[in-house]
C-alpha cells in the first residue's frame, strides 16, 4: 500500500516544531539565568514613569538568546503568515531569518544617528531597553500565533492576529516614545520621522523580501 504523501505546511514539517521548542527554550534558559526578563518587559511597558524604575540586567548570554527569540520568531511569523504553498523549507527559513537580521543592523545603526541628531543622547538607554521590553512582547505574540498554527494549519484567523499584534505593537511604540522624549514641537516631526523610516518602512522591507524568496 502506497503511503499518502503530505501537503508541505508548518503542521506537516516537524523542523518546525523543533526550532519553535528551540526558541522557548532560549527563554527558559534565560529565566534560569537571570530570572524576571518577560516579567520586568510586562511591568515596564506598563509603567507611567520610564525614568525610575530598576531594570532587571542582561549579560551577553541573556542579549544573544533574547536577539536569537526575536529574529527567529518573527521570521517564522512571517513566514507563517505568507506562505502560499510549495514545499515549507527550512533552507528558505534561514534566508528569511538573514534578511530580517540585516535589516535589523540597518536599522538599529539608523535608530542611534537619529537620535544624536536630535540630541537625545541622555534618552537613547532608555529608549533601547523599552524598545527591547516592547519587541519582547510582542515576539511572545508572534510566538503563540505560531504554535497556534502548528495546531490549526494556517487559518485566516491568524492573519487577522498577526495584524493586531503588529497593531498593537504600534501603539506601544508611540506611547513610549511620547513618554520618553520631553515633548517639544520639534519632536512630532521626529516621532513621524522615526514611525516611517525605521519601523514602516523595514516592516515593508521584510515582508517584501520575504515575498521575494518565497516565489523563487
Amino acid at each position: 500500500m502506497n503511503s499518502i504523501s503530505l501537503i508541505s505546511s508548518p503542521l506537516s514539517e516537524s523542523w518546525t516544531a523543533w526550532t519553535l521548542l528551540g526558541y522557548l527554550l532560549c527563554l527558559v534558559i534565560i529565566e534560569l539565568h537571570q530570572p524576571g526578563q518577560i516579567s520586568c518587559a510586562l511591568r515596564e511597558i506598563s509603567s507611567k514613569i520610564e525614568r525610575n524604575y530598576n531594570d532587571v540586567g542582561q549579560d551577553l548570554l541573556t542579549v544573544i538568546l533574547l536577539y536569537i527569540f526575536r529574529f527567529g520568531v518573527f521570521g517564522m511569523a512571517l513566514y507563517m503568515l505568507l506562505f502560499r504553498g510549495g514545499e515549507f523549507s527550512y533552507a528558505t527559513y534561514a534566508a528569511i531569518v538573514g534578511i530580517i537580521v540585516g535589516i535589523e543592523a540597518l536599522r538599529a545603526i539608523i535608530i542611534i544617528a537619529i537620535h544624536f541628531a536630535f540630541g537625545f543622547r541622555g534618552d537613547l538607554q532608555t529608549f533601547f531597553r523599552q524598545y527591547n521590553h516592547l519587541w519582547l512582547l510582542f515576539c511572545l505574540l508572534l510566538y503563540i500565533i505560531c504554535v497556534t498554527a502548528m495546531n490549526i494549519g494556517l487559518h485566516p484567523a491568524l492573519q487577522v492576529a498577526g495584524i493586531v499584534a503588529v497593531v498593537a505593537y504600534f501603539i506601544g511604540l508611540i506611547w513610549k516614545i511620547i513618554r520618553i522624549a520631553p515633548f517639544r514641537a520639534v519632536h512630532i516631526l521626529y516621532i513621524l520621522l522615526y514611525l516611517f523610516l525605521l519601523e514602516v518602512v523595514p516592516f515593508g522591507a521584510a515582508i517584501v523580501a520575504v515575498q521575494s524568496v518565497l516565489k523563487v
